[in-house]
C-alpha cells in the first residue's frame, strides 16, 4: 500500500507539472499575440503626442500672426511696415551713414 501512495503522489506531481507547463505555454502564446496590438497602441500614442505638440506650436504661431495682422490694420502699423521695407513719406530724404575705411597701416 505504501508504494501505491507514492505512485499517486508522483502521478499528481506529473499532472501538476503538466498543468503549469500548459498554463505557461498558454500565457506565452497570449503575450506573443498581444505584442503586435500593444506595439501599435504605443506608436499611436507617440504619434498623438507629436501631433499635439505640432498643434500647440501652430496655435501659438497663429496667435502671433493674428496680433501682427491687427497691428498692420492700424495707421501706425502700416507706416512701420512701410519703413521696414524702405519706403519714405513724401518730402523725406534717405540718409545713409557709411563707416569710413581705415587708413593704410591703422588697426581697427
Amino acid at each position: 500500500m505504501l508504494l501505491r501512495g507514492r505512485r499517486r503522489r508522483s502521478g499528481r506531481r506529473v499532472k501538476t507539472r503538466v498543468f503549469w507547463m500548459a498554463a505557461g505555454g498558454v500565457l506565452a502564446v497570449g503575450l506573443i499575440k498581444l505584442y503586435g496590438p500593444l506595439r501599435v497602441i504605443r506608436e499611436q500614442a507617440l504619434r498623438t503626442a507629436q501631433l499635439a505638440a505640432t498643434k500647440a506650436s501652430l496655435a501659438s504661431e497663429g496667435t502671433s500672426l493674428e496680433g501682427e495682422r491687427i497691428f498692420l490694420a492700424t495707421e501706425p502699423g502700416r507706416e512701420a511696415a512701410a519703413r521696414r521695407m524702405g519706403y519714405l513719406r513724401r518730402g523725406e530724404r534717405r540718409v545713409v551713414f557709411v563707416a569710413p575705411a581705415p587708413a593704410k597701416g591703422q588697426a581697427r
